[in-house]
């Protein structure tokens, strides 16, 4: 089990959103990103492996990333990500899906197929939280069923109804 913690606030505030970029593309996956708050972006990201499965904790203000065919050619770990929101919300579009999650909620989705997301704080503070990452390999499932659940809202998962909101 290997933990990693980092900060933005440990680096001068001219390099901190470049920074995210490269913390964000060498331990998840090559994503675009741009925000309002690359002037001083204050940030941090927590990361235990646990063998071929990442948790991720991560705190940012609010970003848009997009993840593009050429991202996805240029580097593809093929993984599940199942995201839980702590705080904030988050508007992602993934495999012709849309959704809209806010504290509480769950969403999966995957690196091999592009992405655009819109992370947005509910205060003004942070968005936070929880990326599970899961080779695709290590899980026993049809990739059919399991693509259909991706950018679906947790809620409108019959078999996990309401749920999803007490984790």
């Amino acid at each position: 089990m290997i933990e990693t913690v980092l900060r933005s606030e440990e680096l001068p505030v001219a390099d901190r959103f470049e920074w995210w970029r490269e913390v964000t593309s060498h331990t998840l996956m090559p994503t675009e990103f741009t925000s309002d708050h690359a002037d001083d972006f204050r940030a941090s990201a927590r990361a235990l492996e646990l063998g071929a499965v990442q948790v991720s904790v991560l705190s940012y203000p609010s970003l848009r990333s997009r993840r593009t065919p050429a991202l996805i050619r240029r580097s593809d770990p093929e993984l599940y990500h199942l995201a839980l929101t702590l705080s904030g919300g988050q508007s992602i579009s993934h495999c012709r899906r849309d959704a809209l999650v806010g504290a509480g909620d769950l969403v999966l989705y995957d690196t091999s197929h592009p992405c655009d997301a819109w992370a947005f704080p509910d205060d003004g503070g942070a968005v936070e939280g929880i990326i599970v990452n899961v080779p695709r390999a290590a899980l026993p499932l049809p990739a059919a069923k399991v693509d259909r659940l991706f950018a679906v809202h947790c809620r409108e998962i019959p078999a996990w109804g309401r749920s999803c909101r007490s984790f």
